[in-house]
């Protein structure tokens, strides 16, 4: 597959979830996640949860790249999205969002 890196972004939400400490700890680099689209969200139409593969829910796509993320998940465009890095003492989780070139 030829991928190429589409965004690399900081969720959020991530440091008020009430098991952060357990995300953070059980969190790999390299991990892959799922993008969930959430259209009924009471504060973000566009808002894009991300998760792990067994469910666990890591945070949010940032509000700014959120519409854009939900774009390319209704368009034709695959992406795919790793965990890049994990910081236990600010209790955030960055993601990389790939894509699969159509070409």
């Amino acid at each position: 597959m030829n991928e190429f890196e589409i965004a690399k972004v900081e969720l959020r939400g991530t440091s008020s979830m009430e098991n952060v400490n357990e995300i953070c700890e059980e969190t790999a680099v390299g991990e892959r996640i799922v993008f969930c689209p959430e259209p009924d969200n009471p504060f973000d139409s566009n808002a894009v949860a991300v998760k792990k593969e067994n469910g666990v829910l890591l945070g949010y796509i940032p509000r700014t790249e959120a519409p854009f993320v939900c774009m390319l998940l209704k368009s034709n465009q695959k992406i795919f999205g790793r965990v890049s890095k994990v910081n236990t003492k600010r209790k955030t989780v960055t993601v990389t969002i790939t894509g699969e070139r159509l070409y």
